[in-house]
């Protein structure tokens, strides 16, 4: 079920990767993003307006002003000057202006924008999943550091590796990366050079993270480290799962591996780095009967261009509710809001038509059914679909979701009630813009929500 190796890019796909990392680095870039969140980026800025129901174009500076707070952390960013756009309006304008001095064919600047976006959202994912990183230094500065596989994912093991032999970096934060990576080694060789002071702020930040607090229990020489511990808290730190995988019982290992496949907690190529060909073997075919978990995960770039592929292998297992809930992501996660990393209509179409006749079927009582007939027998493209589609979308909250980073885009404060009356708590960061437009208040939120299982369908 599974396919038989990571994507191998070609030379085109390399080179736009590279240039997506370099236009995502840029100091501007960065500088607007470190200042507005994720909100910069998740959406088009042409869907943003669209979902706020402000589609006209603004002349006037004075048209608009934009406040900024993080609810969260009970603060206000105060801007120096009014914008006439919101933040995902500058961040193109930026990103635009990167490529433009390229000199390439205009085909390739949408590619671009839209590789840059997935990798804007690579690494803020990254930086969510070593949040911890940011309470030992807040003005942590690591991305232009990041080492990156030629797909375009980062590649974490090596990254982390890279950062813990750096001696410039503050050496809690290269304890707490070889503690989240399970690196026995390198724990306790560093636990060995930390300054008293430094080993209590590491012990008093233990306290709010149980991987942590394994190690640094272990380091200090009051526990031996308990690999299964470690393992019954993978769900929220899974960043050690290749090292904790071969530490346990190895005939546990594939079924562990499918397990966190089919919640969606690791990243895709965790898979490929922890199986031998025979281990991998097997575990392709466990997958077989969850083939809507694997598909998921072909969603999400930089893997989309495998997605046919696998689905044309997985009609006999995949069942009509796993079909109706990968269209409810292809329609209103990817096309509803404009993503622009790959041609999720034509994904669409072509998923659509590879699909039996009884999968059709059990959709047709479905308000799914007739949506997806309409993308896929008119010719309504881009922004004219995305604004027929959000016509009729009846919730005040968009959902993106990133693997194990679900990011909701709320309109307002009713979007955030409607979300919590779903039973929802907002117990993470949650990035505010607010826009007035000729005194009619206009808000738009990101709420970032760590280690949300995908394949929950709200």
């Amino acid at each position: 079920m599974l396919p038989s190796s990571l994507p191998v890019p070609n030379l085109q796909r390399m080179a736009l990767v590279q240039i997506a990392i370099r236009i995502s680095n840029d100091a501007s870039v960065v500088a607007l993003t470190d200042k507005y969140g994720p909100i910069s980026h998740i959406l088009p800025d042409a869907a943003s307006r669209l979902f706020l129901n402000e589609t006209r174009t603004v002349r006037n500076m004075n048209d608009e002003k934009i406040i900024m707070s993080k609810p969260q952390v009970h603060h206000t960013i105060q801007v120096t000057h009014e914008f006439q756009r919101s933040p995902n309006y500058w961040w193109e304008q930026l990103v635009s202006r990167s490529i433009s001095t390229l000199q390439l064919p205009k085909v390739m600047h949408r590619r671009i924008l839209g590789a840059t976006r997935a990798v804007s959202l690579e690494v803020d994912r990254w930086m969510q999943d070593h949040s911890v990183l940011w309470t030992v230094d807040p003005y942590l500065d690591l991305q232009s550091d990041l080492i990156w596989m030629p797909i375009g994912k980062i590649d974490r093991a090596k990254t982390a590796k890279s950062f813990i032999r750096n001696e410039n970096i503050d050496i809690r934060i290269r304890y707490i990366l070889a503690c989240l990576y399970c690196y026995e080694d390198d724990v306790f060789s560093l636990w060995g050079r930390m300054a008293l002071i430094e080993q209590a702020f590491v012990c008093e930040l233990s306290q709010k993270n149980k991987v942590l607090k394994c190690w640094t229990l272990s380091a200090k020489g009051e526990s031996v480290i308990n690999w299964d511990d470690l393992n019954s808290v993978l769900g929220l730190y899974p960043l050690g799962l290749p090292i904790i995988n071969e530490k346990l019982d190895k005939e546990m290992k594939k079924f562990r591996l499918v397990s966190f496949v089919v919640k969606g907690l690791i990243e895709f190529e965790y898979i490929y780095q922890c199986l031998s060909p025979e281990e991998f073997d097997s575990c392709s075919e466990s997958l077989k009967v969850f083939p809507q978990y694997v598909l998921r995960y072909l969603l999400e770039w930089p893997f989309q261009g495998e997605f046919l592929k696998v689905a044309s292998r997985g009609w006999t297992f995949l069942s009509p509710e796993g079909f109706h809930d990968l269209l409810k992501v292809i329609v209103f996660q990817r096309i509803m809001i404009g993503r622009d990393d790959f041609d999720y209509v034509h994904l669409l179409e072509e998923f659509w038509k590879q699909s039996p006749p009884r999968h059709k079927k059990s959709l047709r009582k479905s308000p799914i059914y007739d949506i997806v007939l309409l993308i896929v027998d008119t010719y309504i493209r881009g922004p004219s679909l995305s604004q027929l589609l959000l016509k009729h979308y009846r919730k005040n909250y968009l959902i993106y979701q990133y693997l194990r980073m679900r990011y909701i885009v709320f309109k307002e404060e009713e979007g955030i009630k409607e979300f919590q009356n779903l039973g929802f708590s907002m117990d993470s960061q949650v990035d505010v813009i607010k826009i007035w437009p000729d005194e009619n208040l206009r808000s738009c939120s990101v709420y970032r929500k760590l280690n949300y299982c995908p394949n929950e369908n709200r």
